[in-house]
């Protein structure tokens, strides 16, 4: 296959099974062309070159009852030793009874697994046999080295309330797209976490559009989808994640974007820890017993946690323990980061409520960092938009830019507010703790628009307007 993934063309024309892959150059070296593609956008399948489970010399059984383990590992061994690129593809049509499998499926590079699902439905439907715990699919060689290209796509997984993970892998230029994952008890997608050699890490994955529902109270994923430790470049994009024990999406991963994904029952929406690098954006979080995010920059962290969070709507969040915000940021290895135009509500009649939209726990301020902008429903947010952590020692400095709006005051710190080079935004009233002899603003800050010190020891106050100097 070269450096081509078998998912790079896509199309749903003519029916949810209809599909090919295709590349730049009008050729791959498998010989497909994009007057295949032609010929599929006229209606024409090319799903007759597949790995069919149900023809032969496969011939997985019908019946719900009995195991397809063999089959299915069968058609996945005969598409990985294909040399025509539409016949690496193994498809799993929908039945009424569905599939069980008893024995984990393995997957090797440049294999796609194709079904009739789409997000939501409970289409090309497995489930687990009886007292069978262990994953559904996972990559070949799972524990030691990474596959390439790997595809799962249209399959429904009901974890039947058991104690398993539905998809482990270990890949590189992967997708996982269009999956139902039902009631399973650990994940329902685990990436990563098998080593930092280079051919060991989990690099440029997508997963995008699936569906992962546990039974809120009941039956619930610890965490609905887990990128581990040695994992980077993750896409996640317009997944439903419900009912989970931990976390609907958990990263140790970095470089990792989550975008348009419905977050609903758990403790945390997203739990970002001893990781770097997120972009967290647009995103519908709801209905969380601790935080609607939690980013934990460790002390052990394989990098400094940099992260924009811009732009996400929460729903009844009600924070416990000691990160009382919608958005906690808590660790010793903090670098930098933006919370920027995020909103909060709650449901009428309901008591949600936490002190700050940005919480910080155990921090100061780092450098180039930003929080302003956030929006609430009257009576949601009770503290302000944002803290000062009480474990600021007093030589630490920081950069904070807020944003003020109708006359509340979002922060109140005791320590620098603004460093040489750092932007102030219009009108933000500050305090300055007594007996705190740090200056509260250098010579060459930046102030747009005014800025009013008080000084609380002695009860005056000075206000200052562009392009005022202020050396304190």
């Amino acid at each position: 296959m070269g450096n081509v993934p078998l998912w790079c063309y896509y199309t749903n024309v003519g029916t949810p099974q209809q599909w090919v892959q295709a590349w730049q150059s009008k050729q791959d070296d498998l010989g497909l062309t994009l007057q295949m593609v032609e010929a599929l956008k006229s209606g024409i399948g090319l799903l007759s070159n597949a790995q069919n489970v149900l023809a032969s010399p496969f011939k997985a059984p019908t019946d719900g009852i009995t195991d397809c383990s063999q089959a299915f590992q069968a058609a996945i061994n005969a598409a990985a030793t294909a040399s025509n690129a539409s016949a690496r593809i193994v498809y799993i049509p929908d039945i009424p009874n569905g599939y069980v499998i008893a024995n984990t499926l393995y997957i090797p590079s440049s294999v796609l697994i194709k079904g009739d699902n789409l997000k939501g439905l409970q289409l090309s439907r497995i489930k687990p046999a009886t007292g069978f715990t262990a994953p559904i699919f996972k990559s070949l060689n799972y524990g030691s080295a990474r596959q390439l290209y790997i595809g799962i796509d249209g399959i429904c997984i009901d974890g039947s309330n058991t104690t398993l993970t539905a998809i482990a892998l270990n890949c590189q230029q992967s997708l996982l797209r269009d999956l139902t994952i039902l009631d399973c008890y650990t994940y329902g997608i685990h990436i990563g976490g098998i080593g930092p050699g280079s051919t060991q890490q989990a690099l440029n994955n997508v997963i995008t559009d699936n569906y992962l529902a546990g039974t809120i109270g009941t039956t619930q994923f610890y965490d609905g989808i887990f990128l581990d430790y040695y994992t980077a470049d993750t896409k996640l994009f317009n997944n439903y994640v419900q009912a989970c024990s931990n976390a609907a999406i958990h990263s140790r991963a970095y470089n990792d974007t989550a975008t348009g994904n419905h977050l609903y029952a758990a403790v945390y929406g997203f739990l970002s820890e001893t990781s770097c690098d997120k972009v967290y954006s647009a995103n519908y979080i709801e209905l969380m017993s601790k935080n609607g995010m939690l980013f934990n920059g460790g002390a052990s962290d394989q990098a400094t946690l940099n992260a924009a969070i811009h732009g996400n709507i929460f729903r009844n969040i009600n924070t416990a323990g000691t990160e009382n915000g919608v958005i906690a940021i808590e660790g010793s290895n903090i670098s930098s980061f933006s919370a920027m135009g995020n909103a909060i509500r709650s449901d009428a009649g309901t008591s949600y409520s936490t002190p700050y939209m940005v919480y910080l726990n155990g921090i100061g301020f780092p450098d180039y960092s930003y929080v302003g902008g956030s929006c609430w429903q009257s009576g949601v947010i009770t503290g302000g938009e944002c803290n000062e952590s009480t474990a600021i020692a007093p030589t630490v400095r920081g950069t904070v830019s807020l944003a003020m709006a109708g006359g509340n005051t979002y922060a109140t710190i005791s320590n620098d507010l603004i460093r040489t080079g750092s932007i102030l935004k219009w009108g933000v009233p500050v305090t300055r703790a007594a007996a705190n002899l740090i200056p509260l603003v250098s010579k060459s800050a930046q102030i747009l628009g005014s800025i009013t010190v008080t000084f609380p020891n002695d009860g005056t106050s000075n206000t200052y307007v562009l392009p005022y100097e202020i050396s304190i």
